[in-house]
């Protein structure tokens, strides 16, 4: 992607994200190795109806487009328009696939219609997040579930928690030190590497599109979550604490000030991903999310299963390794 003046460009279209602007696909290429494409999509000659937004990236003999792909920690690229042709869309997109030989696509985007996407071919591999509206601050506290959330809130405070926004790049070691002990605890290793929150905070914090917070106890850092957002929402990209803390209820009192940094912004939906019964607690609705993946081969299709299968195995195996590394079995004594 080579246009200078990209996002720009871009916000005069209402499916516009965060996750296609300039500062996010740089995040791609660095933190994946791919390569950004962004396409004009035209009425005319003289016409441009919108653009296309993915990236490329080879995995063994295969190429693949992603917009995104799993994996990447991004929501939603793909079209970037005010209405969507759909079936027009599509047929440009595989004349694009097969004239640059991509033997595999994936798509994510909800202004993707699920009948054109089935009648094309495209299977969807479904996901769920919970948006939480973000309106008015003494609503949102009465939406939070009254046991397992405002207590928990009140609680963190009356241990004198407190939350503050940083803008000193150590919280990304904070924040992964955290991340990792909590995988550990479930014998796994995170998902992703120390280099791609840091890629992240090199390219999202200085575009002021990227919200760090810390939770203090004292004069220690038991908890951290990272929000990138744009003017239609907040994203919970990550946030971790230290085990030992987890009766203070940091988390609790983190996500509520990430929700108030969005109130204060005029920012109007938190999206907070999905999994776990935890996020349920904020008041949030679960909303589907529409994953669309082509195998333009069956060696294609059976790739994507060999692939994620792999991803699982590797991440156990590390898991296990770490656990070790970390407890050691003890060498018997040996009497003489």
């Amino acid at each position: 992607m080579s246009l200078p003046d990209w996002d720009a460009r871009i916000r005069l279209f209402e499916s516009a994200f965060l996750f296609q602007e300039a500062a996010w696909l740089r995040f791609l290429e660095e933190s994946q190795g791919v390569t950004v494409r962004g396409l004009r999509l035209r009425h005319s000659a003289d016409a441009v109806a919108g653009y296309f937004c993915a990236a490329e990236t080879r995995k063994g003999p295969f190429r693949l487009l992603g917009a995104p792909l799993q994996g990447w920690t991004t929501t939603f690229m793909g079209p970037i328009v005010n209405t969507l042709h759909a079936d027009s869309f599509l047929t440009l997109l595989e004349q694009y696939c097969g004239a640059h030989r991509v033997h595999y696509i994936e798509l994510c985007n909800p202004i993707l219609p699920a009948a054109a996407m089935q009648a094309r071919g495209y299977e969807c591999d479904p996901d769920v997040t919970f948006r939480v509206a973000i309106d008015n601050e003494d609503v949102m506290w009465q939406r939070l579930e009254s046991k397992s959330c405002r207590h928990a809130i009140r609680r963190a405070r009356s241990h004198g928690l407190r939350v503050e926004p940083t803008d000193d790049p150590a919280v990304v070691d904070e924040y992964y030190s955290q991340l990792q002990e909590v995988f550990q605890r479930q014998g796994l290793v995170p998902t992703y590497d120390h280099d791609r929150v840091r890629t992240l905070w090199n390219y999202l914090h200085p575009a002021s599109r990227l919200l760090a917070l810390q939770v203090w106890h004292h004069d220690e850092v038991i908890a951290s979550g990272l929000f990138p957002f744009d003017d239609r929402g907040l994203y919970f990209w990550g946030g971790a604490s230290r085990i030992r803390a987890y009766s203070l209820y940091p988390n609790e009192l983190l996500q509520w000030h990430a929700m108030l940094f969005a109130l204060e912004r005029g920012i109007p939906h938190y999206y907070m991903g999905g999994g776990g019964t935890f996020k349920k607690k904020f008041g949030g609705v679960p909303v589907p999310v529409e994953r669309w993946f082509k195998a333009f081969s069956p060696l294609a299709r059976a790739g994507r299963i060999i692939f994620k299968q792999a991803f699982r195995t590797k991440q156990r195996l590390l898991g296990a390794f770490a656990r070790f590394a970390a407890h050691p079995p003890r060498r018997p004594t040996v009497f003489m």
